[in-house]
């Protein structure tokens, strides 16, 4: 959720890909957008949304990176194996 906030406060971005892929036990959360990039100091001088995502994905037992994209814009991947396989789960399917 903070990604995609981030990407329509700040990133004047037109476009946001979110796609969410499992392999195995761990499962990949990508949200990309074609705004102006994450500035390249963001880590070092307190972005508050950097710090939250980080420490959502720690609570997670995850991972969470952000970088500039090549083609402009930004994206943040964040990696974790859930307490329960979403394979296994019965409920609701998403379309």
């Amino acid at each position: 959720r903070e990604a995609l906030s981030n990407a329509l406060k700040h990133s004047h971005a037109d476009d946001v890909v979110v796609t969410v892929t499992q392999c195995g036990k761990q499962v990949k959360l990508k949200v990309q957008d074609n705004g102006c990039g994450v500035p390249e100091n963001a880590e070092r001088s307190n972005h508050y949304g950097m710090i939250i995502m980080r420490d959502r994905a720690q609570s997670l037992r995850g991972d969470c990176q952000v970088r500039r994209r090549e083609t402009g814009g930004t994206e943040v991947t964040v990696t974790f194996i859930p307490e329960t396989n979403f394979t296994e789960t019965q409920g609701d399917t998403h379309e």
